[in-house]
């Protein structure tokens, strides 16, 4: 299944790269004191900005399959636009449209951000290190109920921003129930300068069959992506997403 995301989605600028391994790790700053947080949704059958997906979940917000427990910690993902320079300061800030997180949260975020340094994407072009990088933001944040500190920033990665994302045939949305087992699946790829994945590697549990790889892998070379851009110019960077898959 294929979902175009609204090119009004896409009208500011911003910058972010790969997490773990393929991306650049920010440092956070203290959380501020208490905030609006955002509800914990059921987990989707992808990450992607503010896609729907065809089990009728939403962009990665809910990460933890199921939150029987309201008072367990549990992690939301915020995609937005921005821009940084070689000292990775934030100098512009954009979240993607429509967001499904409170507006309180989301000024609160952007107060934590401010002392963030986010590190330039690995784009394996010498002559693009240390310029001004536009493009994603990828913000993964784990949200603490019942604590004085309400958030804490995980990741805030640059990222080439997808524009149109794919769905395996067989995705849906990962639940305990019986008869059903659900799968966590990370697909990773390179993003060239035209927005198009190249080879794609997956990182999954051994016990994850090979015809939901084989789905997860065709579906996520299928994405479209908007490249993240050095001085003004797109480059090639990593870029993943999960997939969460039932056989």
């Amino acid at each position: 299944m294929r979902a175009r995301l609204p090119a009004a989605r896409l009208a500011s600028a911003a910058a972010l790269a790969l997490a773990a391994a393929l991306a650049g790790a920010a440092t956070p700053g203290p959380p501020p004191p208490a905030i609006a947080r955002p509800a914990a949704a059921a987990p989707a059958a992808s990450d992607a900005p503010g896609a729907a997906d065809p089990a009728g979940g939403t962009d990665g917000a809910g990460e933890s399959p199921g939150r029987a427990d309201a008072t367990a910690p549990y992690e939301v993902t915020v995609w937005a636009r921005g821009r940084f320079g070689p000292d990775g300061l934030l100098q512009q800030l954009d979240f993607i449209a429509p967001q499904p997180h409170p507006p309180a949260f989301l000024a609160q975020l952007r107060e934590a951000l401010q002392p963030v340094r986010v590190r330039a994407p690995d784009t394996g072009d010498a002559a693009a290190a240390g310029g001004q990088v536009d493009g994603g933001l990828r913000i993964r944040v784990r949200i603490l109920p019942g604590r004085a500190a309400a958030f804490q920033l995980r990741s805030v990665e640059a990222h080439p921003l997808p524009l149109e994302v794919v769905w395996p045939p067989r995705a849906r949305v990962a639940r305990a129930r019986a008869g059903r087992i659900g799968y966590l699946v990370e697909a990773q790829c390179v993003v060239d300068t035209a927005g198009r994945c190249g080879e794609v590697r997956l990182q999954a549990a051994d016990a994850v069959p090979e015809e939901l790889r084989r789905a997860v892998r065709d579906a996520f070379r299928q994405w479209r992506f908007e490249p993240l851009r050095v001085d003004g110019r797109p480059v090639a960077a990593p870029a993943w997403a999960h997939f969460r898959v039932s056989a």
